[in-house]
């Protein structure tokens, strides 16, 4: 069997607080939670529709215990009673559905740990046993169809910056923030479109909010019927280009609109302003054809083509131009990006951290981590066959002091022995320090979210 495969089979077992054997040293200053989200179940369709998991990584004092546990959802429990999942993104509608499947990125909302999709509803989670709690609910009536996963921190502001799509006659797009210590969420401004775009992420600078719209194209209409997923309605439509969309964060006005040519992205790595410009960098494809039938097998089992890979871009929108000036700044590939957030977000920064696929040994599933400078395009990867990282999170030391001061967090796959580790790398020389062995295998991930705060439970719950 493909070494890969083992990250699209299924993961029934769950377990609390498993003391974890280290290979290495971890470091004595790196200590905190790691948080982790993904399908593990009903993994033989859509990657998008797997029942969604918690995987829990606490370090303390050079030690490593880990948990996971499934999300308790609506869907959770109607498909532990039907065996197959209710609608999803690629899933066909069924009767009797109930709630969202949020198996996608963690966000802490002040002191609430949240689970997230694009479904706009986020499910919260007790950081110390991993139960799920239910439905965090908002404090408004903002409309909401259709919402992204990956909210940004407003440093300067304390609050988080999000947006939702409206489908109607008429669509909008919403961006909203949400203060800290709020539960209200308050209209920044309000963007009607007639034909609303799958954004997955977006960018922020210090004055703007961007919206990116790829030319994958949502038809409401086929939405509305009712008997599509929704990656059915999606359309990809190639000569209509891409369109950021810049909005002021004080003004909430739409200041300009911004063009280039056909391209795709679910990830946006940073946004930045410098002197008047503003650029945005992107995990970038030049067709989103694929996204329909994401699965383990479409990733494992069909040959390796470098052709949609997903490439690192820079977008200039120069103050005075209508049309986006484009520049690759790797020759490497990158997905999951990841960044030092605190210190680099919506900043002129340097370091960008992910996945690829090694270029010697290329596969469809990524097996490589890389860290790359922005300002040079070298390259740093860790690498090491037959081995599947997933999304490197960074964890900063304490008081740092440079951008990259801290450690690449990253749960791997060893496809040969059949168990994962969470790997810890310098995040500055990129060697390994050490690595913590999980006792079974965790499948192919998203996102994650490490916090310097210790969540240990010394009493076992009652599932």
């Amino acid at each position: 069997m493909n070494a890969s495969r083992l990250l699209f089979t299924d993961l029934h077992h769950e377990v609390d607080h498993k003391q974890l054997h280290i290979q290495g040293a971890i470091p004595e200053w790196l200590s905190g939670t790691l948080f982790r989200n993904g399908p593990a179940s009903h993994l033989d369709g859509h990657l998008f529709d797997g029942l969604a998991m918690i995987h829990k990584f606490t370090l303390d004092s050079g030690r490593a215990t880990y948990s996971n546990r499934f999300l308790r959802t609506g869907v959770y429990e109607q498909a532990m009673k039907t065996g197959k999942t209710s609608s999803g993104f690629a899933t066909p509608p069924q009767s009797g559905e109930t709630g969202s499947n949020p198996n996608v990125s963690v966000m802490k909302m002040d002191h609430h740990f949240v689970a997230m999709t694009e479904s706009p509803d986020v499910v919260e989670f007790d950081p110390y046993s991993l139960r799920t709690v239910g439905v965090l609910p908002y404090a408004d009536q903002l409309a909401a169809h259709y919402t992204t996963a990956h909210p940004h921190l407003d440093i300067h502001q304390r609050g988080l910056i999000n947006f939702t799509v409206e489908f109607g006659r008429t669509c909008y797009y919403h961006i909203y923030g949400l203060p800290a210590g709020s539960r209200k969420r308050t209209l920044i401004a309000s963007i009607e479109t007639d034909r609303p775009a799958y954004m997955h992420s977006f960018g922020i600078t210090e004055n703007h909010i961007v919206l990116v719209e790829f030319p994958l194209l949502f038809h409401p209409q086929e939405l509305f019927a009712g008997d599509k997923p929704i990656a059915e309605c999606m359309h990809w439509t190639p000569g209509r280009g891409t369109r950021f969309l810049v909005v002021g964060k004080r003004s909430g006005k739409l200041e300009k609109i911004v063009e280039c040519g056909d391209y795709f992205s679910f990830h946006l790595i940073n946004a930045f302003e410098k002197q008047g410009d503003i650029f945005i960098d992107a995990c970038t494809m030049r067709s989103a054809g694929f996204i329909q039938s994401l699965s383990g097998s479409d990733m494992t089992d069909k040959p390796f083509s470098p052709a949609n890979q997903p490439a690192m871009l820079r977008f200039h929108l120069a103050a005075d131009k209508q049309t986006a000036r484009v520049e690759k700044l790797s020759e490497e590939y990158m997905e999951f990006p990841g960044i030092h957030y605190q210190w680099a977000n919506a900043q002129d920064y340097r370091f960008a951290y992910g996945v690829s696929t090694n270029q010697l040994q290329p596969e469809n599933v990524e097996n490589q981590l890389i860290k790359v400078d922005t300002r040079s395009g070298k390259a740093l990867t860790w690498f090491q066959p037959g081995h599947y990282p997933g999304e490197p999170v960074f964890a900063p030391a304490p008081g740092a002091k440079a951008e990259d001061d801290g450690a690449i967090l990253s749960v791997v796959l060893d496809g040969h022995s059949g168990h994962s580790y969470l790997l810890i790398l310098n995040a500055e020389s990129f060697a390994e320090i050490a690595r913590a062995e999980v006792p079974h295998h965790i499948p192919y991930g998203f996102h994650g979210l490490f916090t310097n705060e210790l969540f240990i439970e010394e009493r076992n719950e009652t599932r």
